[in-house]
């Protein structure tokens, strides 16, 4: 249970020969249960690599078919559902299918698809001629506006046989000087505070000069279109009104129609799945290496998966095949899989999001699945808040059907809710109120100050001794033990800390008395000069780079005690934003009214502080784990274990 905890799971490296003709199977085979990474085998083994299926091509242009069309379904579906299913997701239905040669799943899988594409293209290209007119008629309703805002109907600008009228828009600067080369009838409103519509009446003899004297002074001209140059006003916005009520209908009908389609995506999601499948088998040949007449596979599985892998491999090639199961190489890199008790697993994201760790490095996880809701709780410490934070929760890890990132943030807060009814409970705070039982510290965090700070930096100290610790064991586990000795935070590191730690408190905090004190030589000195120069032969570094190491010692350490100062700033803005809000609800007189606000600012108020201070609380926690905790020894240049399977969401093999 140990190594589970604080190590990756340990990982093994098969490698199975196989005749080619058993290759498929034993993938296919594979792919149900992912409990394997495969690793290319080409350039190790020095072998040809297994040429992509000659179906490939087919698959591909189906699968972006399918998604084309779950796509169009997806723009007439109720817009509401997905924002539901977001945090409660139902299990889909799945349907049981069985093994075909990938022929005939294609043969069968385009004689369904093909008429419902064929449908869907159809009324997917009327919806977007549809979408075009509707747009026409609103810009000829727009220009229909223009005109009845100077009282002209749309047959009085043509039909002249001498005379060119020119209706358009101009702003006042470019209008003046429209006026000023031109020498015709012109009629002018204002539009806007920039615009005027402009009504231009002329002889055709100058027409080319009217339009080289429009063009240069960037005259907006509107035309009407022909089907409404002979109606007046009031016809046109009829004609305008009676076509788009035509186009809305027709609109309504062929998104009814792509509802009654869409009743077969659960099918058509089916297909996109298995086509999925496909195209993963396929890309899964680039890591085979192929013989004559063989394949070679190989991969890394955990440990305790190594006698499924090998059954299932022995059996899918009827036994024709060699097995070959080894431990990493020294100089190997395997992949990082974490696996831990649940309790620790919803803390798995905040170590991932951090990076992941190293196959021969400790996982922090089961460690800050401890010491997160420790701080946390201590920022946030009220019995109802945590209350409320442990009730949400445990709602969101047990209760509703959710998918896993909500189940382990529902982890989180569980926990740190925990955390911070303990922690309400020194305070003596529940719902922002102080008064109802006695802090178990013995005053409230406002008026208690001295004493949560003082705790806050040797709550700091204790965490960057747990650090440090941490990284001497990954140093020895990684056979540096000068590093272990000697790094800034080695055992020299430690003593630095601790000696520092022990300096401070015994003199208060007094520089004067620090400087004259005896125990500084060994408490501080000796172990920065050992980092200095121990750091030269460790690491066959420079006495500069050396004093460097040294004084990030001193320095950082000092830095980030005092970083954790903010786990009683915090904790007081808590207790005095709750005594803000208990000091308005005093405040509101002892009337019905008065009773009712109370009420109201009450709920108000510990919503807001629990959301807001909250997620402050959370944001700081994160923060001195990243920054304080995790840079003492977590390098997290780990690679993610990535098994070759499938997510089978809507089939299951038969």
């Amino acid at each position: 249970m140990g190594d589970l905890m604080f190590k990756p799971v340990r990982m093994k490296k098969v490698t199975a020969i196989l005749l080619e003709d058993s290759k498929e199977a034993v993938l296919r085979e594979l792919k149900e249960y992912g409990i394997i990474q495969l690793k290319q085998v080409q350039e190790e083994l020095g072998v040809s690599p297994v040429p992509f299926s000659k179906y490939r091509s087919r698959v591909l242009e189906l699968l972006s078919r399918v998604e084309t069309i779950l796509e169009t379904f997806s723009l007439v579906e109720d817009k509401k559902k997905p924002l539901l299913t977001s945090i409660t997701e139902e299990e889909a239905k799945k349907k049981p299918v069985f093994e075909k040669s990938i022929e005939e799943f294609l043969k069968e899988t385009e004689e369904f698809f093909l008429p419902i594409e064929n449908e869907v293209k159809k009324i997917s290209s009327r919806l977007d001629e549809i979408k075009k007119e509707k747009e026409e008629l609103k810009n000829i309703n727009e220009i229909l506006s223009l005109l009845k805002h100077i009282g002209i109907d749309p047959k009085s600008l043509t039909g002249y046989k001498k005379t060119g009228v020119i209706l358009g828009l101009a702003s006042q600067k470019e209008f003046e000087e429209i006026k000023s080369e031109l020498e015709c009838f012109i009629y002018t409103k204002e539009l806007d505070k920039k615009r005027l519509i402009v009504l231009l009446v002329y002889d055709k003899e100058i027409e080319n000069e009217v339009t080289r004297i429009l063009r240069l002074h960037r005259f907006e001209e509107i035309s009407i279109p022909e089907e409404y140059s002979s109606l007046s006003l009031e016809e046109a916005f009829e004609k305008v009104e009676t076509s788009l009520t035509e186009l809305e209908k027709e609109e309504k009908e062929l998104i009814q129609k792509l509802i009654k389609l869409s009743e077969d995506k659960e099918e058509l999601l089916r297909i996109r799945e298995l086509l999925l499948i496909e195209k993963t088998l396929d890309e899964a040949n680039l890591n085979i290496g192929k013989t004559k007449k063989t394949c070679i596979l190989s991969g890394w599985i955990p440990e305790y998966e190594v006698e499924k892998a090998k059954e299932i491999i022995a059996r899918a090639s009827q036994n024709l095949c060699i097995i070959n199961i080894e431990d990493a190489k020294e100089e190997e890199k395997p992949p990082t899989l974490l696996k831990n008790p649940p309790p620790a697993r919803p803390f798995e994201v905040l170590t991932k999001t951090y990076g992941n760790p190293s196959y021969n490095e400790i996982d922090p996880t089961s460690v800050i699945a401890l010491t997160f809701p420790l701080v946390y709780g201590f920022m946030f410490g009220d019995v109802g808040h945590g209350l409320v934070l442990a009730i949400l929760g445990g709602i969101l890890k047990f209760k509703i059907k959710a998918n896993q990132i909500i189940k382990r943030f529902g982890g989180m807060l569980l926990a740190c809710g925990i955390f911070s009814m303990f922690a309400g409970l020194l305070y003596g705070s529940i719902l922002g109120i102080e008064e109802l039982f006695h802090p178990l510290l013995g005053k409230p965090p406002i008026e208690n100050v001295s004493f949560l700070i003082k705790f806050s930096l040797y709550l700091g100290v204790a965490l960057l001794t747990l650090g440090c610790i941490l990284n001497i064991i990954n140093k020895i586990h990684h056979h540096e033990k000068l590093v272990a000795i000697f790094s800034p935070w080695g055992v020299m590191g430690l003593w630095v800390l601790l000696g520092g730690t022990y300096l401070i408190a015994r003199n208060n905090a007094d520089i004067f008395s620090i400087k004259s004190d005896p125990l500084l030589l060994p408490l501080v000195v000796l172990p920065l000069l050992a980092i200095m120069f121990g750091m030269v032969y460790a690491e066959k570094i420079s006495i500069g780079w050396g004093f460097y190491e040294a004084f990030e010692a001193a320095t950082r350490f000092l830095f980030n005690v005092i970083s954790y100062v903010r786990v009683a700033v915090i904790g007081v803005v808590h207790s005095a934003l709750c005594l803000l809000m208990v000091m308005a609800i005093e405040a509101m007189p002892h009337s019905i009214v008065g009773y009712i606000g109370k009420a109201i600012v009450f709920i108000l108020g510990n919503l807001i502080i629990i959301v807001f201070e909250g997620l402050i609380s959370f944001i700081q926690t994160l923060r001195l784990h990243y920054y304080e905790f995790f840079s003492k020894f977590f390098e997290a240049k780990g690679e993610e274990f990535k098994p070759f399977k499938v997510n089978r969401k809507y089939t299951i093999k038969k």
